[in-house]
C-alpha cells in the first residue's frame, strides 16, 4: 500500500566513536534519551516505525507536526544528555507500507537529509518547507539544490537555523489527557455522586503532574457520547481515560482504560478491587498506572504527591463527596 507521509530520520552524531569508548554506557544513554522522546512523540502523533541502534525512523501524518516535533526532540535530547548530539532529516513524500514498515524514495530522501544535518541540527526537504511556511517561528537556511546518493532528481534542502533550547521542567513537553466521567454501574442511581467524586479525584491527582495537561472537570463532564478520536480532536489532547465504578457495600471495583486519541487503540487497561476504606489509595494507584503507561518522568515532589497510605473513613469520604457535589450542582438530591 502506498500513502503520503512525513518521515523523520534521526541518528546520533559520532555514535561509532562513542561506542568505541564505552559500549555499555553509550547504549544505556541512547536508550534513556529515546525513552525521554515518548511524550513529545505522543503529543505530535509520531509513530516510531523502527529503532536502529543509534537511530530511528518516525512517521507523521502532518508535516507541521513532524517539524515541530523534530524541534522538540532536539530540545529534549539537549536536556536529557547534552553530550549526545542528534542529526535529523525530514521529508514529505510517497512511501510504501509493508507490515508496519516504510519503504521507498520518501524514506530514502529523509535518510540522506539526515546525513547532511549538523550535530544538533535538522534538515528539511522543499516539500516540507512548503507545508510549514508561515507555521513555524524559526529561520530556515536555504542549502540549495543538492544531489543525493541513489536519488535520481536533485533535492532542494533547508536547515533550521539555531539549536533548540534545552527544556526545563517548566517548559518540557506536556501530554494532553481528558478523563471522562466514570460510569456508575452499581445499579443504584443514588450512587452517581460517588462515581462523579472518584472521577474528580482522579482529575485532581493527574493535574498535579507537570508532564500532563488535564482537561477540566467542567469540560470533561459536559462532553456528549462520542468516539475517543472525536474527543481528542475536539479538545486537542493525545489520550482519553474512561472507566466505570461499582460500589457494593464495603467494596469498590473500578475499571479503567487509557485510549490513544489518534488511533483509538487501548494503551493500558486495569481493574482495581478494594475495600471502600482504601479508595484514595486506589485512586493514587490508578494515577501511577497512567504515569507508567505513558512513561512519564516525575519530579520527586510529584512522586511523593501520589504516595497515599493508610485507610480512609468511608463515612467521612461519603460526606465529603456529597458536600462537593452539592457545591458544584446545588442539588440536594443525595444529601442525607
Amino acid at each position: 500500500m502506498r500513502k503520503l507521509a512525513a518521515v523523520l530520520c534521526i541518528d546520533v552524531a559520532g555514535y561509532s566513536k562513542l561506542m568505541g569508548r564505552d559500549e555499555a554506557g553509550t547504549l544505556s544513554r541512547v536508550k534513556a534519551t529515546f525513552a525521554a522522546f515518548d511524550p513529545a512523540l505522543a503529543r505530535y502523533h509520531g509513530r516510531i516505525v523502527k529503532l536502529m541502534g543509534d537511530g530511528a525512523l518516525i512517521e507523521f501524518a502532518s508535516a507541521v507536526d513532524a517539524a515541530v516535533c523534530a524541534i522538540a526532540l532536539q530540545g529534549v535530547a539537549s536536556a536529557t544528555d547534552p553530550a549526545l548530539r542528534f542529526r535529523m532529516g525530514l521529508n514529505l513524500g510517497d512511501v510504501i507500507v509493508d507490515d508496519g514498515d516504510l519503504f521507498g524514495e520518501g524514506v530514502n530522501i529523509a535518510a540522506r537529509l539526515q546525513a547532511l544535518a549538523q550535530p544538533g541540527g535538522i534538515v528539511l526537504s522543499e516539500t516540507v518547507r512548503e507545508h510549514v511556511a508561515g507555521k513555524l517561528n524559526v529561520a530556515l537556511e536555504d542549502l540549495g539544490t543538492i544531489s543525493l546518493k541513489n536519488i535520481e532528481r536533485p533535492i532542494r534542502a533547508f536547515a533550521i537555523q539555531g539549536e533548540a533550547p534545552a527544556q526545563t521542567s517548566a517548559s518540557r513537553e506536556r501530554i494532553g489527557i481528558c478523563v471522562l466521567p466514570f460510569a456508575n454501574i452499581g445499579g443504584d442511581p443514588e450512587q452517581d455522586y460517588f462515581s462523579a467524586g472518584v472521577t474528580e479525584d482522579i482529575i485532581i491527582d493527574l493535574s498535579k503532574l507537570s508532564s500532563l495537561t488535564v482537561v477540566s472537570r467542567a469540560t470533561s463532564f459536559s462532553i456528549k457520547a462520542q468516539s475517543a478520536r472525536a474527543i481528542a480532536q475536539q479538545l486537542n489532547v493525545a489520550y482519553v481515560l474512561e472507566g466505570n465504578v461499582r460500589k457494593a457495600g464495603e467494596r469498590i471495583r473500578l475499571s479503567a482504560q487509557l485510549i490513544d486519541g489518534a488511533n483509538e487503540t487501548t494503551v493500558w487497561a486495569e481493574r482495581f478491587d478494594r475495600d471502600i476504606k482504601d479508595v484514595l489509595v486506589l485512586q493514587a494507584d490508578l494515577a501511577k498506572s497512567v504515569v507508567e503507561a505513558l512513561r512519564l518522568r516525575l519530579l520527586p515532589s510529584e512522586r511523593q504527591a501520589l504516595e497515599r497510605t493508610g485507610p480512609t473513613d468511608p463515612e467521612a469520604y461519603k460526606l465529603f463527596l456529597l458536600a462537593r457535589e452539592y457545591n458544584i450542582s446545588g442539588s440536594e438530591r443525595h444529601l442525607p
